[in-house]
């Protein structure tokens, strides 16, 4: 089983074109700012990704993961996170400026995770029922077929599925 995936194709001419601060020995990256200029970077993100990234809250959900897991592989770099942190600017007493976070917004590329849910099913098993890593929402058509034809079926399907898949990332 894998446990590191390559980052998303788009993400060094990202880093090029905004050069973000990156947290040392991950893929975390970020950017800060007022919340006007948030707007800016999200725009920006999402031309550039093309609308092709997911919220991080929504990972654990998106790949059938815990919370846990999902930060573990972001902390250890094998997992790509831009982030956002929205800033305040106040005035104190004495008259300087003081910058506080208010909130951080992060966004995950959604390869990243496909490939990592990818990843996760078990194809070697022999009863696709016993299969402890897999939800049968993950196979194309599921709900189309009986659960009985998916069972003599579905081996197959699922096995030419996961060969086309590592075909085109080159896994």
């Amino acid at each position: 089983m894998l446990t590191d995936y390559p980052p998303d194709e788009r993400l060094p001419e990202y880093i090029a074109n905004h050069h973000p601060e990156q947290v040392e020995g991950t893929r975390i990256y970020f950017s800060q700012g007022l919340n006007d200029e948030m707007r800016y970077w999200f725009y920006y993100l999402n031309k550039h990704f093309g609308g092709d990234l997911i919220p991080f809250e929504w990972v654990p959900d998106f790949v059938g993961v815990s919370r846990v897991a999902v930060h573990k592989r972001a902390n250890k770099g094998q997992l790509t996170v831009l982030a956002y942190r929205i800033v305040e600017e106040t005035l104190s007493l004495t008259g300087k400026i003081k910058r506080k976070v208010v909130r951080e917004v992060r966004y995950v590329p959604y390869e990243e995770c496909v490939a990592w849910i990818w990843n996760r099913i078990d194809f070697t098993g022999e009863t696709v029922g016993e299969i402890t890593y897999m939800s049968p929402k993950y196979v194309p058509g599921f709900w189309d077929q009986s659960l009985r034809d998916f069972e003599i079926e579905g081996r197959e399907k699922i096995k030419a599925i996961k060969k086309d898949l590592r075909e085109a990332h080159d896994v």
